[in-house]
């Protein structure tokens, strides 16, 4: 099964690219990914070498509770100089039920018992890596299937939500305070989109402001109220009858979905 193989090495490549360009300063997305190796493969990638008890190196996260020890000869020095932000939508913790692997592992691929050895992986590589529980805990160490905890442990990374990051570059409080309303939308909304995505932060600053806040989106699922409670007024799917995937991301389609939903939802609120 390919998350059990499935590595963060590549991002750490890039890291290691641009260091060597004479970057110093970075800013990390973190999502999307099909990795649940909690950074260790990025690590590696950055000179880190995890040894189990016969000092062979680790690399694969069904391989994490082998670990022994972390031989930290041949990390990048410049990696001393380097200031990581991390943009994360994300607030999950590394493990646990609303963790890397429970919440995100299905999405990749991954069966009931595969779900469970992977969570004792995380565990297990938090026990060696993480005294205190000091970054394990935190919000957003199981981004990216715990790629947030690997830059929080190692590399002394801030992270952020990525929507806050976005909401003050475009100066958004401001720009809603005189509004009636704020439409936002999302391609799925269910009970992920309160933790930390887009519309969460889009919400909770309507929510403050006093401005009500409609989410539009393809369909709605497993949602419950916790939507409300960040500031989403309301939400609606704009499919309005049963349709396959490719017809329902027709570009032409989508676009008149949405231009009628919200005509029937201005023509109730202007009743």
């Amino acid at each position: 099964m390919a998350i059990l193989k499935a590595s963060t090495f590549g991002v750490g490549e890039l890291i290691k690219d641009a260091i060597y360009r004479g970057s110093r300063d970075f800013i990390v997305g973190l999502g999307g990914s099909a990795t649940n190796d909690a950074g260790l493969g990025m690590l590696r990638a950055l000179g880190f070498k995890f040894l189990d008890n016969q000092k062979n190196e680790v690399v694969f996260p069904k391989d994490l509770d082998k670990i022994v020890a972390i031989d930290k000869t041949y990390v990048l020095k410049e990696l001393e100089k380097c200031n990581f932000k991390i943009a994360c939508d994300v607030n999950n913790p590394l493990y646990g039920k609303n963790g890397a692997t429970y919440v995100y592992g299905k999405q990749k691929g991954a069966s009931t018992e595969v779900l469970d050895h992977l969570e004792n992986q995380l565990k297990a590589f938090a026990d060696i890596v993480d005294d205190g529980l000091k970054y394990s805990k935190q919000a957003g160490s199981g981004a990216a299937g715990g790629l947030g905890f690997g830059f929080l442990a190692f590399l002394n990374a801030e992270l952020k939500s990525g929507i806050d990051i976005v909401l003050e570059a475009v100066n958004f409080k401001e720009k809603i305070k005189d509004a009636d309303f704020v439409i936002t939308g999302e391609g799925k909304i269910d009970t992920q989109s309160a933790m930390g995505k887009v519309i969460s932060g889009i919400g909770s600053l309507c929510k403050k402001q006093g401005v009500p806040c409609i989410a539009l989106s393809g369909n709605t699922e497993d949602t419950d109220s916790s939507l409300h409670e960040i500031g989403i007024t309301s939400y609606f799917s704009i499919l309005n009858s049963p349709m396959s995937l490719y017809d329902a991301m027709n570009k032409d389609r989508t676009l008149k979905l949405i231009e009628k939903e919200v005509e029937q939802i201005f023509r109730l609120i202007n009743y």
